[in-house]
């Protein structure tokens, strides 16, 4: 299970040394001009003539230890199912998360029927602290009974890009229930179940770059507001603070010498249920230029099965990226009232990480 980590001195054989290693050769790549050109267009780079550009450069896949268990949350559709698949037919044991029971099944069902066996199946609306509860039991009590193996990575792929305000049972915003504080409860519920070394991922959004890191806005919609609500920016919002609260929550895994670390990632523009209700006229102008599901699930996939790393990166196209191209740096007092926002919201204390 999840240990704290006793820094080898043997490089060699230390696994954080590997994965560092991998960072570093791809940090230092260097980009062709017109590599860096389409890519600073955001428009030639999200969309799949970007995913194709920057497959051809792709890293090795690593390889796998032959005992990893990944939870995907929101894996019924979208990203979450091509991801699900992904690693199934890699020889990856998946757990999937699902809020539908019917959908859930439906997907279960026609992974088995591709892949030849099929993944375990848990319900739970990530935005019900009390579901989360009883599904972390669940899963912890397969784990200690020999059912599923350890947690070697957890990816928080469930999201929601609302038209209308609504509230979860906490009395938050819709997405910073789902993408926020459900995520941070299933994580500590979950914390003694992970493997020795393991991995958190945040499925973030290129939509972040254009939200700031604000704790007051994310807070200001309320049963009583008044205020016009824009979804479209409170999923931004929400994705922005994803990317912040992984990296807090890597230093404070880190801190507390727990051998897992903490990642976000975004897909590019992905063709999933969710952009073409959430976003219809983004979806009608760019439907022959968006990328597939499984062309938004491979860098996660990679990302997934890395050997364990020192630091926490924003990730894009199998490759660590600047989350900070549009706007300034979060001071660290807006970065300790997100955690304070995201424990409280979830039941947690402060130092739950101990």
């Amino acid at each position: 299970m999840s240990q704290k980590n006793n820094n080898s001195p043997n490089k060699q054989h230390d696994p954080y040394y590997t994965g560092t290693q991998i960072v570093r050769r791809l940090e230092q790549r260097q980009r062709s001009f017109k590599d860096w050109l389409l890519d600073t267009s955001i428009y030639f780079s999200f969309d799949a003539s970007g995913f194709k550009r920057h497959a051809l450069k792709k890293p090795t896949f690593p390889p796998l230890q032959g005992h990893e268990h990944v939870i995907v949350t929101g894996a019924n559709s979208g990203v979450g199912y091509a991801l699900t698949q992904r690693l199934m037919m890699r020889g990856v044991r998946v757990t999937m998360i699902c809020r539908s029971a019917q959908r859930g099944i439906a997907a279960q069902q026609s992974l088995k029927a591709h892949c030849g066996n099929e993944p375990a199946l848990y319900l739970a609306d990530i935005t019900d602290l009390n579901q989360i509860d009883k599904v972390c039991a669940q899963i912890k009590t397969a784990i200690e009974v020999g059912q599923l193996p350890p947690i070697t990575c957890l990816v928080h792929n469930a999201g929601f890009l609302p038209q209308n305000l609504s509230f979860t049972m906490t009395g938050h915003e819709l997405t910073v229930g789902a993408h926020l504080i459900g995520p941070t409860r299933m994580t500590a519920k979950l914390l003694s179940s992970f493997s020795d070394y393991a991995r958190i991922i945040f499925m973030s959004s290129g939509g972040m770059y254009f939200a700031p890191l604000d704790v007051e806005a994310m807070l200001r919609y309320t049963a009583h507001s008044k205020q016009k609500f824009d979804g479209v920016f409170a999923y931004a919002l929400s994705k922005r603070a994803q990317v912040e609260l992984a990296k807090h929550m890597h230093l404070q895994l880190q801190k507390h010498q727990y051998t897992i670390d903490v990642q976000s990632i975004h897909p590019g523009w992905a063709d999933t249920p969710g952009v073409e209700s959430g976003l219809k006229n983004f979806h009608t102008k760019m439907s022959k230029k968006l990328r597939t599901s499984d062309q938004g699930a491979q860098p996660t996939e990679w990302l997934s099965c890395l050997p364990p790393l020192d630091s926490s990166y924003f990730w894009f196209d199998w490759a660590p990226r600047s989350p900070y191209l549009l706007g300034k740096r979060p001071t660290q007092s807006t970065i300790d009232a997100l955690w304070t926002m995201v424990c409280e919201g979830a039941s947690l204390s402060r130092d739950w990480i101990s």
